[in-house]
């Protein structure tokens, strides 16, 4: 039978914001971590960690949904009107929906213009997703 003491407290870990936390959880998984917390407290010296753990996260973050700009209104009004068009209406969804879908999403996260294949919609759909989210931020700030 295993006393109190040996019971260790479950931790839920939350969603990595960047490769810093990344990093910690591989350290704290392969015992590396303990070992420097063990080493900095006998030695009275900061070993740098959270600053680290920081910097990583600001240069390499893991949500890619962050917006480099925000919506204009002339984005906003274009898009409003092509959300309009059902995907059901392959041809003119294909024609007039990709292209808004391409530009509005490489000016929002700042990234070169270009129309992935259409064949798999999987980026698509994450690319309309992205402006979606956007849209309706851009919608709930600009209520009157």
């Amino acid at each position: 039978m295993q006393n109190a003491e040996s019971k260790k407290p479950s931790r839920r870990r939350s969603k990595p914001k960047g490769l810093g936390d990344v990093v910690e959880n591989i350290t704290e998984a392969t015992g590396i971590k303990k070992a420097v917390e063990l080493f900095s407290k006998a030695t009275g010296l900061d070993c740098g960690c959270d600053a680290r753990k920081e910097k990583l996260n600001k240069l390499f973050p893991l949500d890619n949904y962050k917006p480099k700009n925000c919506m204009t209104e002339t984005q906003y009004e274009h898009w409003k009107s092509m959300r309009e068009i059902s995907k059901a209406e392959k041809a003119e969804y294909t024609a007039r929906v990709y292209p808004a879908i391409a530009s509005i999403h490489a000016a929002l996260f700042e990234h070169r213009y270009h129309e992935p294949c259409s064949c798999s919609p999987r980026q698509w759909d994450t690319w309309r997703e992205d402006i979606e989210k956007v849209y309706n931020t851009y919608e709930e700030e600009n209520k009157n």
